[in-house]
């Protein structure tokens, strides 16, 4: 009986922290849109040979040929540290943890994702505004890493990631309405948690 009461007090907490964030982000709503995650980053021309290296690495990944696209997008990784190729190094790192993602290898994916927010973070001025990366970028950063500790079934993490997103300042259509997206995560997941509540209840008067 303890037991169950302690599940109980859990999943209440954590469909009031949903709720919450449910409420918060919609305060900021416009139309939700479904997108695909795309790095919106545009290329200098010096760029163009490992640009092109990885417009082809990410054909092969949206072909699904995944252990290619890893492989290589390892040593475009490797390129641009070596080079000292950020703007590269960020789309590689990225790339990478899409590519544990559709591999359902969300741990790495969470270390690449979070490897290529480090970069965003570096690119930031004294004031806080980027100067080769976009305040989309780090959004969709953002909606990544906390779509990941979700399916890693951290939502105290995913959480804190989506707050972080939902507090973005930016006018930007497609920013805006990448913070909607956490809004039909949780709706997904608040139905779970009534019906195990339901189910747990049920319990207590077995």
């Amino acid at each position: 009986m303890e037991k169950v009461l302690r599940y109980l007090s859990y999943y209440y907490k954590t469909i009031f922290c949903s709720i919450f964030l449910f409420v918060f982000v919609a305060n900021n709503s416009y139309a939700f849109d479904n997108y695909k995650i795309k790095p919106h980053l545009t290329l200098q021309q010096n760029d163009s040979i490992l640009e092109n290296e990885y417009d082809s690495i990410k054909k092969l990944v949206i072909d699904k040929k995944y252990a290619e696209g890893l492989r290589l997008a390892l040593n475009l990784y490797d390129k641009s540290k070596k080079e000292n190729n950020q703007k590269v190094e960020f789309l590689s790192t990225y790339l990478l943890g899409e590519i544990h993602r559709l591999n359902r290898n969300y741990k790495k994916a969470l270390n690449s994702y979070k490897k290529s927010i480090e970069l965003l973070d570096s690119d930031r001025n004294e004031i806080g505004e980027f100067q080769n990366f976009t305040t989309l970028n780090y959004a969709n950063n953002l909606l990544r890493i906390g779509t990941v500790f979700q399916n890693l079934s951290n939502n105290d993490s995913s959480i804190v990631y989506f707050n972080k997103l939902g507090m973005l300042s930016s006018l930007n259509d497609q920013v805006l309405n990448l913070k909607q997206y956490p809004i039909q995560i949780y709706l997904q997941f608040i139905r779970k948690i009534h019906c195990l509540i339901r189910h747990m209840t049920m319990l207590l008067w077995l």
